[in-house]
């Protein structure tokens, strides 16, 4: 469909509110007034960064600008939300027009939404990152990359469970605890994500086949972890001393 069939059915639907509206005012698409209220609208078949763009520069005149799209077929998809949350930041309202009937949603007003109202909501969000980024003890990935490819803090816990139990053998799982000092090594052992790990007694593991491999695979990546985490740990006693001095 035309973005330019858009129009007709935006106009009646303000003109149906006692507004004055014309296209094609100056770059405007739409231009309504009612006395001194005027409210732009930019009309595209979908949201694209074409369209973010003009909205933007219409805020250069106007303090209410609209940006009007066909109305998608998933409102709930996360690509759509995406753009709603850029349109909310943005302070654009957004119209949405249905393909068959032509009615119109004003689906949400041109106001700025306020970046401590994103910040509170996902304030848990936050936190898994906080804690992912401070239960990595290397910190050598770079940034983008597939993910396939990125050292978590969760591989590594479970690179030194390896190493231990390649080192020492079969073990209990309160033992790994203790030896590694990782409080979820058990999760991780009984979780085996990996296919590293596997149970031959009463809460006594092993290493599978995959895991003699995967100790191979990832040796140098072991010796450096290790190896950050001893830095890691002597700072931490460091520190702990200088609470003492």
């Amino acid at each position: 469909m035309n973005e330019s069939e858009l129009f007709q059915p935006i106009k009646n639907y303000f003109a149906d509110s006692g507004y004055t509206v014309d296209g094609e005012v100056k770059d405007c698409d739409m231009v309504m007034k009612k006395e001194n209220d005027f409210i732009v609208v930019e009309l595209k078949n979908d949201l694209n960064f074409k369209i973010f763009m003009q909205g933007a520069k219409r805020q250069k005149m106007f303090q209410h600008v609209f940006i009007a799209v066909w109305t998608p077929k998933n409102l709930k998809s996360k690509a759509f939300r995406d753009k709603v949350y850029l349109l909310n930041r943005l302070g654009l309202g957004l119209i949405l027009v249905s393909k068959r009937a032509k009615m119109v949603t004003i689906f949400a007003q041109p106001m700025v939404h306020p970046l401590s109202n994103y910040n509170t909501r996902n304030k848990k969000t936050k936190d898994r990152v906080i804690s992912e980024l401070n239960g990595r003890r290397t910190k050598q990935n770079i940034g983008g990359v597939n993910k396939k490819t990125v050292l978590t803090a969760y591989k590594e816990d479970c690179l030194l469970i390896l190493d231990l139990m390649k080192q020492q053998g079969s073990l209990k799982a309160s033992i790994i605890k203790d030896q590694t000092g990782i409080k979820t090594s058990y999760n991780k052992i009984y979780q085996n994500h990996y296919g590293w790990f596997v149970k031959e007694g009463k809460g006594i593991y092993g290493l599978s086949d995959f895991g003699q491999k995967a100790f191979v695979e990832n040796i140098t990546t072991i010796e450096m972890i290790k190896s950050n985490d001893h830095i890691k740990n002597d700072n931490e006693s460091n520190e702990n001393w200088k609470g003492l001095l």
